[in-house]
């Protein structure tokens, strides 16, 4: 098309610089085809640019009302001071859904306190009412729900308890049990909550409740993909979504990160995270790879095996995020570097949540990461009692801990 295009004109154009002008015409249409190649989703993703339009969905327009600030009382999630309290990334984001949907479901507003030991508002457009309590007001209740202590909020006496606001401190994820609620199934069914599952409930909430990242944080992404990218137009690139497998890689123990976990997986498990990379890429002709850990010597191992072991079309990419590795509550010495340092870890798990297909330790990092996704295949690694490689749907939620809800048939 742009060869014809160009012998047509050029023969009523002699001038260099018409001719210049139709060949960067045909140099347009060009790029645009190729990015359209089977290495790219041509589905557009979710845009980054704007904010989501406004919803008529029942569902959407009941989360909106949630977040406006004008119910009472007013649910705020709230952030401890104190280490050890509030759990990593994936924990705070569980409990900050948990808070959610009690506020959802009893007719109450939701706010966040997210301040410790970084604000996430540097990074997502939050919800925060200015009449959020303080500790010391009078009509403040600071109340940490539990799995056992859950039932204070549905059972409305926490109206009788406080005037206006209550602080709920938690990294539970109660939400299944909530929605399934004899006094709230009826509304859950209308705003189309029910069948349910963890994950459904969760990407739900976090899909209003962060549904505006920062200029920062895009900037960021928008530049992690064009590491993917050998042809160098970002301009198109941003219009359309990279299909990557990405991968959590959580094995605990690894001193050179600077926080202490027990071990998750040992150096023996990467060759099963390796194993079902490969599985993956091949299933999806995918020939880009994220890899995320806490430990660079098992990040190193995984990148080299993959490599050795790779048989697609074409070159095999394998990228990461740059910075230091952090634990949102472990971390030692990295409250006072400011947004910048803490970028890495939001940015990796914004980043495995955009993935095409996942593959993830069994932590909730790398849960929620599942659950809040679009994935079509996402696999969590649990070795057998013959030590053998077993992964499940990292989107269903197994019964790990006594009374947890299973999902919906």
């Amino acid at each position: 098309m742009a060869h014809t295009l160009i012998s047509l004109v050029c023969t009523k154009m002699r001038t260099r610089a018409h001719i210049r002008l139709l060949l960067q015409i045909a140099l347009f249409h060009l790029s645009n085809a190729v990015l359209l190649s089977d290495d790219l989703a041509i589905t557009s993703p979710r845009s980054y640019e704007t904010c989501p339009e406004a919803s008529s969905d029942p569902a959407k327009v009941a989360f909106r009302r949630t977040l406006d600030c004008n119910n009472e009382p007013l649910l705020t999630f709230t952030i401890l001071p104190e280490p050890g309290t509030s759990g990593g990334f994936g924990d705070r984001l569980k409990g900050m859904v948990t808070t959610f949907y009690q506020a959802l479901m009893t007719d109450s507003s939701f706010s966040i306190d997210w301040t410790r030991p970084y604000d996430l508002g540097n990074f997502f457009s939050l919800n925060r009412c200015s009449r959020a309590s303080n500790d010391g007001e009078p009509n403040s209740l600071r109340r940490a729900i539990d799995s056992q202590e859950w039932t204070y909020i549905l059972n409305g006496t926490y109206k009788n308890d406080i005037q206006r606001s209550v602080r709920i401190a938690t990294n539970s994820f109660q939400w299944l049990h909530i929605v399934r609620d004899p006094e709230f199934r009826d509304r859950a069914r209308v705003l189309g909550l029910l069948p349910a599952s963890h994950a459904k409930l969760f990407k739900m909430a976090v899909d209003s409740i962060l549904e505006c990242p920062h200029k920062l944080l895009r900037e960021a992404y928008g530049q992690l993909l064009l590491r993917f990218s050998e042809r160098g137009y970002p301009r198109y690139e941003r219009r359309m979504r990279i299909r990557y497998v990405g991968v959590q890689l959580r094995l605990g123990g690894d001193r050179v990160v600077g926080w202490e976990d027990p071990p998750r997986h040992s150096m023996q498990d990467v060759f099963c995270f390796v194993d079902e990379t490969l599985r993956l890429c091949q299933k999806l002709h995918v020939s880009k790879v994220f890899i995320t850990s806490d430990s660079k010597a098992g990040a190193d191992l995984f990148k080299r095996t993959l490599q050795s072991g790779w048989k697609g079309r074409g070159p095999l990419k394998v990228v990461e995020t740059p910075g230091i590795i952090t634990h949102t509550d472990r971390s030692v010495g990295m409250v006072e570097q400011g947004a910048d340092a803490w970028t890495k870890s939001i940015l990796d798990w914004l980043a495995l949540r955009h993935a095409a297909a996942l593959v993830v330790s069994e932590s909730g990092f790398g849960q929620t990461a599942a659950w809040a996704s679009d994935a079509l295949h996402a696999s969590t690694l649990a070795l057998s009692s013959e030590k053998k490689c077993h992964f499940f749907d990292a989107r269903v939620q197994r019964p790990l801990t006594p009374g947890s809800p299973a999902d919906d048939p």
